[in-house]
């Protein structure tokens, strides 16, 4: 007979997760007794003694299991785990990891990772052009919803990037974006957190949001007088309160390097309102450049804010670099890698990092003839650089998914005798028109003859309608951009002195450079009957002109230019979907922002003389993604033109169709207008331009190998991430994520064990499809949480109706016809975890199971090996856990690592079986000590991570602290400067006010300094999640 005294833990029969604790007090109500219990979250109610069982009763003490031969099943494992997982804070588990519509590249999770780390809450992301920098922002955003539930996603990019960035948030991230104006934007910011959309983001252009000319003293006088003055006046009005935005992202950040463009002062507006920010740019690391710096500053403008001081860091860096790769290099002794350590150590910025002390005191402990333990050395290395988890990297040549091989083929058409005469005839023309004129301006002269070049029949028929060519591209060869005017005086005499003497119907028939074109498309076509192209122009009329003649010879094309009325990816769309179009024409303005990695050829009808054009072009093609071992590039020209002679002499030297330049706009753009500027207004020979090209191309080749030498010194000085890239590939390969299984697994128990009357079918053969009817008692529950959450447009289930529901854990865009997508993000798994935190359910502490050796990815030899599985949490300036594992076989002892361990642990979790015999195959006397092992072995694993941790929690700490005063410091500065103008000029609402924003930034620094100190304790914890043994066979 049960004692109902006073602290007996018990627990509802029905309800075994309701754990509650006897208050002493009994009462009889009809001939039955009732007991008073205190339920954590129900309260002290009277409860039926024939519904409660003393806790002690069913033990959930791992010992008297295993004493007693108790052993729980796989489901109970696997739901186990994905309630832990759900939680959201698992700092060994990838959230965003095989749930978006994404290809797996590990490179693309490096950033996720390091901005995890991030102490700043941002990141400098510099990827080469074509390895997924959208993604990886996308998925970082990902990683925040699961994380942190964060809801507000601020996308700022350049206005033809706009759509892309809509069109990959819904169809890869399940993101529904709105595309809106500085007007717009300002009165979305101004909505309560709690009233955004879940997961709703917003897409703006650079030049959209910029605030006027003058605008901090526009705000002072009229702050309404335009939309975007009104949204930078609500910026720098919140800028010290709570974040209206959860993450900014900037894409194409180096238009922000220069510091005092509207541009860059919005993306310091911007930042002053967002809790995180990841900046994306494809240009390359250059240390000692101003523009870098520009871009760490907007990162983290604290810890960046004096130029001076950069190079203080790099110093500080180098020689933990060096010592990072003495700890990879096999040959280099642990003697080697302390004096380097020892010298950072002596620097003022690493003179108290804890890290560092750790490190040395516990290198010669560290076994360097053990290839993993070098690994993680250099890691630990990684974690104390001064730039880590600030900015990353990566490069083609580092990505071996990337080994796309460029072929170039140059075809050169001899010019028919009125193509050489109209040829140089405007040639001529121009020369004379650029002497008489006193005329310099590269790009005035170019432009007519490189329309010339593109296509002789377009250009007459563009001149003859006195077509503009202010909408191109080419003026970016050269600089700048001029009015559309400035060309004007140059194109009438062209019109007047040229025209007259042409005959367009001759140029048509004898067109030289299209009679090759025809020739390839035909041959490759007639190779390749499925294949696609893409032909490149930098004219509108060249490729109208195209389209006809193509129309003729009966080759279906599509057009692609800029502004046109259809969206471009809708272009782009019917262009891969229909195969009856076989070619492209796309003008330079159309194929930015453009992913064209099914086409394996491409054309360039015309070679713009900057090369960085040409790249642009062929980066379309080369991009992850691109399934060919190679891809084709024929490059057009006419025989014995300034044209060839750039092909030959500038292209070629540099081998520019073979090989990327990386990013060398404004030292191309530079070279380019010169060499412009001397082939068109000096009378020069063939022989001269030939030597004037020529010297533009060594010019050039030796600016490349400067740079490529600079960047190779940064990528030495910033983190390379590569023991990061191991256990990105490790995670993927051992699937250690929520799968769609787990997902139905975690639900079917939770309704099982709790909500009694729920219906949950297979109406068909697909086992993950299922109709769901939620019970009116928790279907009241869940509405509730969905109204508390903001949630109601995610889901259905709460009318208590039968839905249709599809379990697949993948991000999920806009809700249509078809089955309701239950993934992790959706509100039922969420509403379910937080149920049973609030429940405290009870789970069995040993696991019995039976698994085939083939389902582990690591060989292991057939037995028996005893398990156990713990949670740690560490909580300081950040709060984070992880799941750890340790087996070891039952019969020999032998340990397995960590890695191999939890290889065990999840290929059960996913394809392990029910143990039945395992109670009469293995004894407690077997089973215990192994056990034991495990435990023991786990306890010295976590008190290591412990000591790691706290070194990185007093770096943090103290790093934040640091960062905060500055920031203090420099926001005191600004608001002293501004109350000191405001005084002056009388203006004492606005004094009043700053003195108010003086007294919040100083309270605001107090609770935060406090808030540091009471972190500096790091508080852990280590929980047993379950023991238990496994038949390997």
């Amino acid at each position: 007979m049960p004692t109902w005294e006073a602290g007996t833990q018990i627990r509802l029969k029905n309800d075994p997760g309701a754990i509650g604790i006897c208050t002493g007090r009994t009462k009889e109500r009809a001939g039955s007794l009732y007991v008073q219990v205190t339920f954590p979250v129900l309260g002290t109610t009277y409860q039926s003694a024939k519904e409660l069982e003393l806790l002690t009763e069913s033990s959930t003490d791992p010992d008297d299991w295993i004493a007693q031969g108790r052993f729980g099943r796989v489901p109970d494992l696997r739901r186990h785990l994905t309630h832990i997982q759900l939680a959201g804070r698992l700092a060994n588990l990838i959230y965003s990891m095989e749930t978006t519509h994404t290809d797996f590249y590990a490179h693309q999770y490096k950033p996720v990772l390091a901005f995890l780390e991030s102490p700043a809450n941002g990141l400098l992301i510099t990827d080469e052009v074509g390895l997924g920098k959208t993604i990886e922002a996308g998925l970082i955003w990902t990683e925040l919803r699961a994380r942190y539930e964060a809801r507000r996603l601020l996308v700022i990019c350049p206005a033809m990037l706009r759509d892309k960035w809509q069109r990959e948030l819904a169809q890869r991230f399940g993101v529904e974006a709105d595309i809106m104006g500085a007007e717009e934007v300002r009165k979305a910011l101004q909505r309560p957190r709690a009233d955004w959309p879940d997961g709703r983001a917003i897409i703006a252009s650079l030049q959209g949001l910029r605030p006027p000319r003058e605008w901090q003293k526009l705000i002072e006088e009229t702050p309404n007088a335009s939309h975007n003055l009104a949204l930078a006046a609500l910026l720098v009005d919140r800028a010290e309160q709570e974040p209206l935005v959860d993450l900014l992202v900037i894409d194409e950040a180096h238009y922000l390097r220069n510091s005092e463009s509207l541009t860059a002062k919005l993306g310091h507006l911007l930042r002053g309102v967002a809790e995180h920010i990841v900046l994306l740019t494809a240009t390359p690391i250059n240390i000692h450049d101003i523009d870098l710096f520009n871009l760490l500053n907007l990162v983290d403008p604290d810890n960046f804010q004096y130029r001076e001081l950069f190079g203080q860091v790099l110093d500080a860096n180098e020689p933990l670099v060096k010592a990072r790769q003495l700890a990879l290099d096999r040959t280099a002794s642990a003697v080697d890698i302390a004096d380097l350590l020892r010298t950072a150590q002596t620097h003022s910025l690493l003179r108290h990092n804890c890290q560092l002390a750790q490190l040395i005191e516990h290198l010669p402990t560290v076994d360097l003839t053990d290839t993993t333990a070098r690994s993680q050395l250099a890691d630990r290395i990684e974690r104390a650089n001064l730039f880590n988890n600030v900015i990353t990297r990566t490069r083609k040549r580092d990505v071996t998914a990337f080994r796309v091989t460029r072929r170039a083929r140059v075809r050169k058409a001899p010019m028919h005798p009125a193509e050489a005469e109209f040829y140089q005839t405007v040639t001529a023309t121009i020369r004379a028109y650029a002497c008489t004129c006193n005329i310099n301006e590269g790009f005035l002269l170019a432009a007519p003859q490189r329309q010339v070049s593109s296509c002789m029949a377009a250009a007459v028929r563009a001149w003859r309608r006195r077509a503009g060519l202010a909408d191109e591209l080419l003026y970016e060869d050269f600089g700048y951009e001029p009015d559309e005017e400035s060309q004007s005086p140059l194109i009438e005499a062209l019109i007047r002195q040229v025209l007259p003497t042409v005959d367009l119907r001759v140029l048509e028939q004898c067109d030289s450079k299209y009679a090759i074109l025809r020739e390839v498309l035909t041959e490759y076509f007639r190779d390749d009957p499925q294949e696609k192209i893409v032909v490149f122009s930098y004219f509108r009329e060249t490729l109208a002109y195209l389209a006809e003649r193509l129309q003729q010879d009966g080759f279906s094309h599509q057009i692609l230019v800029g502004g046109m009325a259809e969206n471009k990816q809708d272009v782009i769309e019917r262009f891969h979907d229909n195969p009856d179009i076989r070619i492209l024409l796309s003008s330079e303005v159309a194929s930015e922002g453009v992913d064209l990695q099914f086409c394996r050829m491409l054309v360039n009808y015309d070679l713009p003389w900057n090369p960085m054009r040409v790249e642009q072009r062929i980066g379309r093609l080369d991009r992850l993604g691109q399934l060919a071992d190679s891809i084709l590039i024929l490059n057009l020209c006419y025989a014995d033109t300034i044209d060839e002679r750039i092909l030959v002499r500038l292209y070629e030297r540099l081998n520019l169709f073979e090989r990327a330049l990386g990013s060398m706009e404004a030292i191309i753009g530079e070279h380019i207008q010169s060499l412009a500027r001397d082939l068109l207004s000096k009378q020069l020979t063939p022989e001269e331009e030939e030597h004037r090209i020529e010297q533009t191309a060594i010019a050039l080749d030796n600016q490349r190998r400067l740079r490529e030498d600079l960047e190779q010194q940064a990528s030495s000085l910033i983190a390379h991430g590569g023991y990061i890239l191991e256990q990105v590939q490790a995670i993927h390969e051992f699937s250690r994520r929520i799968t769609d299984q787990d997902l139905l697994i975690f639900v079917r128990d939770y309704l099982d064990r709790h909500a009694p009357g729920y219906e949950l079918r297979q109406p068909g053969l697909d086992p993950l499809e299922l109709d769901l009817r939620l019970p009116p008692g928790l279907a009241t529950r869940f509405d509730e949480y969905l109204r508390q959450q903001k949630l109601h447009s995610q889901t259905r289930l709460a009318t208590g109706e039968l839905i249709r529901c599809r379990f697949i854990n993948k991000v999920a865009g806009k809700r249509g016809a078809g089955p309701e997508m239950i993934s992790q993000f959706h509100p039922l798994p969420r509403f379910i975890s937080q149920d049973l935190n609030r429940r405290q359910d009870v789970f069995p502490p040993v696991i019995a199971a039976r698994l085939a050796v083939k389902h582990l990815k690591a060989q292991l030899p057939p037995g028996r090996y005893a398990f156990a599985i713990s949670r740690w949490s560490f909580a300081g300036i950040r709060t984070e856990e992880e799941l750890q594992a340790r087996a070891v076989s039952v019969e020999g002892a032998d340990l397995l690592n960590t890695d191999r361990s939890l290889d065990v642990i999840n290929a059960i979790r996913l394809n392990g079986e029910d143990w039945l015999e395992a109670p009469t195959a293995c004894t407690p006397a077997q089973l215990q000590p192994a056990v034991d092992h495990c435990l023991e072995t786990l306890r010295q694993d976590f008190e290591a991570a412990r000591d790691r941790k706290n070194s990185e929690n007093l770096d943090r700490i103290a790093f934040q602290r640091q960062s905060l005063e500055k920031h203090r410091d420099r926001k005191l500065a600004a608001f002293q400067e501004a109350l000191q103008r405001h005084e002056t000029a009388g203006r004492k609402g606005l004094a009043q006010a700053t003195r108010v924003n003086i007294l919040n930034l100083q309270n605001k620094v107090e609770i935060k300094l406090a808030q540091f100190a009471e972190k500096e304790r790091l508080n852990s914890s280590q929980f047993e999640v379950c023991v238990g043994v496994v038949q390997v066979d």
